[in-house]
C-alpha cells in the first residue's frame, strides 16, 4: 500500500511526530505530541475500514486525520476522518467567538446566521 494516499497519512503522522527536521515537528512531536500505533498494520485495523467509508461519502482529496482533541496522540480513540473543512474549524489558532451559549469560529458563525464572513467579520471587528 505504499504508494496508496492511506499510507501517505500514516507517512506524514510519523514524519510530524518523529522527524525534528519536519518544518511541523515543533507543532507536533516537539510538543510531546506521540503516535500510540506501533506499526502501519495497527494503523491499518484501527482505521481502514472507516477511511473507505469517508472517501465513498467525500472523496479522497476530501479526507484527512484530525485528531479530536489537538493536545492528544494520534492513537484510534483520539482521530477520525474528516473533510478540509472540518480540519480547518478544529485549527488551534481559531478564535472561538460565544453566542447564545454556543462556541463556533468565525466561518460557523456566519454559515449558521446566515450572513456573508466578511460581513459578520466587519461588524464584529469594526
Amino acid at each position: 500500500m505504499s504508494r496508496t494516499q492511506f499510507y501517505g497519512i500514516w507517512h506524514h503522522i510519523v514524519w510530524r511526530i518523529e522527524n525534528e527536521n519536519c518544518e511541523r515537528f515543533e507543532k507536533y512531536g516537539g510538543r510531546g505530541i506521540k503516535i500510540l500505533w506501533n506499526s502501519f498494520e495497527e494503523f491499518y485495523d484501527d482505521l481502514y475500514a472507516d477511511y473507505l467509508e469517508h472517501v465513498a461519502k467525500h472523496g479522497k482529496q476530501n479526507t484527512t486525520i484530525e485528531r479530536k482533541n489537538v493536545d492528544g496522540h494520534y492513537c484510534k480513540e483520539n482521530c477520525r476522518w474528516a473533510t478540509r473543512q472540518e480540519q480547518a474549524n478544529n485549527r488551534t489558532s481559531n478564535v472561538l467567538i460565544e453566542y447564545r451559549g454556543e462556541r463556533k469560529n468565525i466561518t460557523q458563525w456566519a454559515k449558521t446566521l446566515g450572513i456573508p464572513l466578511m460581513r459578520l467579520y466587519n461588524r464584529l471587528y469594526r
